[in-house]
């Protein structure tokens, strides 16, 4: 179950559910990984996603895994964040359409029948600017709108991996265009580092909901090329660094119905240890 910060349901869970070394129990078969997962936390972040579409037989399957209340997160599709899509080890340029993104929210409809389903993350790459028209000629602001359009009513949430989208007068912009499509900001805690780092706001966009992700403080390689995401993410948050996001939660709960806050630092069991932190801390407010 959510925990309740004032009137608001709060979800705390991790970035996927597979990959958590001394999690589960030895030798727990990968269909009952899901069912285990769910009777610690109200929530999941499906990162898969991203790497290849989702398909409706295990949205079904993840539904009956799983109990009431229970809520789902996806990942939206690479070209869906106009980043290609890997064939063969490389990166093939692929132009997203109004079709794959009504296959996408159809994928996911027994979830959101069932009441689980949370919403549609758009994780944008740092080569996407506010002011920038990509190479294919798409207006960035006018593209994130047509994201929120073409997932058939599915919540959408927007993550920025480039600073400039939160810097001067482009913050206003970017936070009146999100909560005027009612698209959740997504506030982040990573490293400050890379194109145009600046501190990310902690905005909420939407009535309906909020969305939070760990993604670690690993300065030294987020920024690098040439290195493996379980090398990235591979962060273990201390109590004292949980502790300063409490007080921003609370804000967060007090302009939301909803909060998702999804731990990606998923090396080891550092997600769900510091997801189970960061429950602890919250309880103590309730």
């Amino acid at each position: 179950m959510p925990l309740k910060l004032g009137s608001a349901d709060v979800y705390v869970g991790t970035c996927s559910w597979r990959d958590h070394t001394g999690f589960y129990p030895e030798g727990l078969p990968d269909p009952d990984k899901i069912r285990f997962y769910a009777e610690r936390f109200p929530f999941v972040e499906v990162d898969s996603s991203y790497y290849s579409m989702p398909s409706y037989r295990n949205c079904a399957l993840w539904n009956e895994r799983t109990p009431d209340g229970f809520r789902f997160a996806f990942k939206a599709y690479s070209v869906m964040t106009l980043q290609g899509r890997r064939e063969g080890g490389k990166r093939v340029r692929e132009q997203p359409t109004e079709r794959m993104f009504r296959d996408f929210a159809g994928a996911l409809e027994p979830l959101r029948q069932a009441g689980k389903l949370a919403y549609v993350l758009f994780q944008f790459p740092d080569w996407f600017y506010p002011w920038r028209q990509t190479e294919a000629g798409v207006d960035p602001l006018a593209y994130i709108a047509t994201c929120g359009e073409w997932m058939a009513g599915i919540p959408i949430a927007v993550e920025f991996r480039n600073g400039y989208w939160l810097q001067g007068t482009s913050a206003k912009r970017t936070l009146d265009l999100l909560r005027e499509r009612e698209i959740a900001y997504t506030c982040v805690d990573e490293p400050q580092v890379g194109v145009a780092h600046s501190a990310p706001p902690v905005a909420g966009t939407t009535a309906r909901l909020s969305v939070v992700r760990f993604h670690g403080r690993r300065a030294d390689v987020w920024a690098k090329r040439d290195v493996g995401v379980s090398e990235r993410f591979a962060y273990e948050y201390s109590v004292d660094e949980l502790s300063q996001w409490v007080p921003k939660l609370a804000k967060l709960a007090s302009e939301a119905q909803e909060v998702y806050v999804g731990f990606n630092n998923c090396h080891r069991d550092f997600a769900v240890k510091n997801a189970n932190q960061l429950k602890q801390l919250l309880l103590e407010l309730e």
